[in-house]
């Protein structure tokens, strides 16, 4: 048999996405023993699935952005099951094939990078399970092979946008216009409650949550914030200062890339800072929390980009 090396893509909503990925296959097992052949004497299985974990080549363009982000405005609740029976197509050039899973959900964001020195998006994870409407021991009821010519996607290096940022938190000096020193990470966080079956089981997950946070470090030259600007947005001590106190910010937190991206973080809450005593500026790292807010009963997304 060949072996086969390089590249492939993947089409999930019917958008595709390049970049590297691996496919991780597993067994979820438990032990089983007596007290003859000891505790841990063999496995049985408990469900099956595979996992395509895929790293973004870097391109903003808005069809991926709605595939990558796609929980930052989902309503959350327990009417959210993740796994609709969604088909995810891995296009392997090398070998001319098409393997296509039957029921697959994305479970893990990527993480974004807003920096002039890097490239935006990391690795995310999709999951596949077997399709809702088979038996789990069913022929091609997790995934499908064909042979089909390779054909790659549109490609264009204009879309590998990297830039400078400018932030804006609120309409008052220092925050309604303020840079940072090394971009700004943002990282989401995802809770799912499990489904499971006697016969099958994973069969589906919930999406229970998503938090967002974003961290940075402002650029304090000229008439950017400084200790005590940092010191009055946490309002650590004073009128008001309370637990159980609600964490939610009074205006959104707004990115703007000189390369036409913006990011819009809903009405995010400070909650922590870093003061440097040591060979770098004062003022280190600060940590937004994003929140939900509601408008006319429509949930607003935790957050949002965009590219003009």
């Amino acid at each position: 048999m060949a072996t086969h090396y390089g590249k492939g893509h993947i089409v999930i909503g019917g958008v595709s996405l390049c970049g590297e990925f691996t496919i991780q296959k597993t067994i979820s097992r438990y032990a089983v023993g007596s007290v003859v052949m000891g505790r841990q004497s063999e496995f049985r299985s408990s469900g099956y699935m595979h996992e395509v974990r895929f790293r973004h080549d870097g391109r903003t363009v808005s069809g991926a952005l709605a595939v990558m982000l796609k929980y930052a405005g989902t309503t959350i609740g327990i009417s959210q099951p993740i796994f609709t029976d969604a088909t995810l197509a891995v296009h392997d050039q090398a070998a001319g094939t098409v393997r296509t899973y039957l029921n697959a959900a994305l479970v893990s964001m990527t993480p974004i990078r807003l920096s002039s020195k890097a490239l935006p998006f990391g690795e995310m994870v999709f999951r596949c399970l077997h399709v809702s409407s088979a038996g789990i021991d069913d022929d091609d009821s997790l995934f499908t092979d064909s042979s089909t010519a390779y054909t790659a996607p549109t490609y264009d290096p204009a879309d590998l946008l990297t830039s400078s940022y400018s932030c804006a938190f609120g309409a008052s000096a220092p925050w309604d216009a303020f840079k940072t020193m090394d971009g700004i990470s943002i990282g989401f966080q995802l809770q799912l409650e499990d489904i499971m079956s006697e016969t099958r089981g994973l069969v589906n997950q919930l999406l229970a949550g998503c938090m967002v946070t974003a961290t940075l470090t402002p650029d304090t030259q000229g008439s950017g914030p400084d200790q005590d600007d940092i010191d009055t947005l946490l309002a650590m001590q004073g009128t008001g200062v309370r637990t159980g106190a609600r964490l939610v910010g009074a205006a959104d937190l707004v990115m703007t890339g000189s390369g036409g991206v913006t990011v819009t973080l809903n009405k995010p809450a400070v909650v922590e800072a870093i003061s440097r005593y040591e060979f770098a500026p004062r003022v280190g790292a600060i940590t937004f929390v994003g929140s939900r807010s509601a408008t006319s009963g429509a949930v607003t997304a935790a957050l949002t980009m965009t590219r003009s």
